[in-house]
């Protein structure tokens, strides 16, 4: 492992090892799915197979300020969605952003103390 190691160092500079190194950090991205678009990243397609099961109740845990819920209820329309938010300063922008939705309910946990 040490020989390897040390010729890897050596040849750090070699546009063949560069190159390598992108592909590899490329496949790291796609590993670590660093993707956020709901389209592209699979969110959408796995949103269209629970929609199919008509679902009574839906829960966005760290909903944020609400993007998700309310894409949950694009596909998902006659589902009650609970979403949950803890940070107060986001849990107040989640609720202006969802008022004017029935079916989805701002929610937000408060610790209690030890």
């Amino acid at each position: 492992m040490l020989k390897a190691k040390r010729f890897f160092k050596r040849n750090s500079h070699n546009i063949l090892f560069k190159v390598l190194a992108g592909f590899g950090r490329s496949l790291n991205r796609l590993y670590e799915n660093r993707n956020h678009d709901f389209y592209s990243n699979g969110e959408q397609t796995v949103l269209k197979k629970i929609a199919t099961l008509n679902p009574l109740v839906i829960v966005d845990g760290g909903a944020n300020i609400g993007s998700y819920s309310l894409m949950i209820n694009q596909f998902c329309p006659n589902s009650q969605v609970y979403s949950f938010e803890p940070v107060k300063s986001t849990f107040e922008k989640l609720k202006v952003n969802l008022e004017a939705y029935n079916n989805i309910i701002p929610m937000r946990h408060r610790s209690q103390p030890g």
